[in-house]
């Protein structure tokens, strides 16, 4: 099945507007699949015909499509091409293309949001991990204590963490839940952590996920619980106090 509108008995395809390209094309081909005017198991036009009909560079294409294998949306297939996959019920929730800015009201509901979402993720963990998934946990721990002390550490990094506790979990719906929020509150974090270790406290908010880890592996579920919730309350009273000083409060 092609894309609607490209030229062969459709309305024109529009080229993409030059504000973020590949951003523009990712949109625009995730509602191709998710209205199913692409179908599971379609394949895409080629790079070369997507560059040409949204007249855009070929690396625009190779990028949108890789945040589209990303998001579980397409796969590629050696030797064929790039297919449209199978819809679940995680395609429901799907987090927005490039840096979305929220103001003081729009934080405070995020992490309500997480105050809920992230107790619950590492009660299932408790009950679900498999010490591979520990081993991966100290792994990635480990190494973003290196990057913090090598000054590289950033809202990605931290992220990751936050993602990879949901992932344990093997519900779907949670990991997509957990991707959206932590992609929206991303401006925010972002100078949240510069101003962390500005004041030389990274070192203490990374402490924050040892401290879930830790109580993870000892299968303490009321314990993680709470270490989650610290972390959580710190980590939005960083986020609110940046947020007042660079002036972009809004009740």
């Amino acid at each position: 099945m092609r894309l609607s509108g490209n030229g062969r008995g459709g309305a024109p395809v529009q080229p993409v507007r030059r504000r973020n390209v590949s951003h523009e094309l990712v949109e625009r081909l995730q509602v191709e699949i998710l209205s199913g005017r692409l179908q599971p198991g379609a394949r895409l036009p080629s790079e070369r015909e997507l560059s040409e009909r949204y007249a855009v560079s070929r690396s625009s294409v190779r990028e949108a499509i890789k945040t589209l294998e990303s998001r579980g949306l397409v796969e590629g297939r050696q030797g064929k091409g790039t297919f449209v996959r199978p819809q679940g019920l995680e395609h429901l929730v799907q987090p927005p293309v490039g840096p979305v800015f929220v103001n003081e009201a729009e934080v405070r509901h995020l992490f309500e949001v997480r105050e809920i979402l992230e107790p619950a993720i590492v009660r299932l963990a408790v009950a679900r991990a498999r010490r591979a998934d520990f081993t991966a946990l100290r792994r990635l721990l480990e190494q973003q204590a290196a990057r913090v002390e090598a000054g590289a550490y950033t809202s990605d990094d931290d992220a990751r963490f936050h993602v990879r506790l949901a992932r344990i979990t093997g519900n779907p719906v949670l990991i997509r839940l957990m991707e959206g929020v932590m992609h929206l509150l991303g401006v925010v974090r972002e100078p949240a952590l510069r101003a962390a270790a500005a004041g030389g406290n990274l070192r203490v908010r990374l402490e924050g996920h040892w401290e879930v880890l830790r109580a993870l592996e000892a299968r303490d579920a009321d314990a993680a619980a709470e270490r989650v919730l610290q972390h959580l309350a710190a980590a939005r009273a960083l986020a609110l106090r940046v947020l007042r000083e660079q002036g972009q409060s809004h009740e």
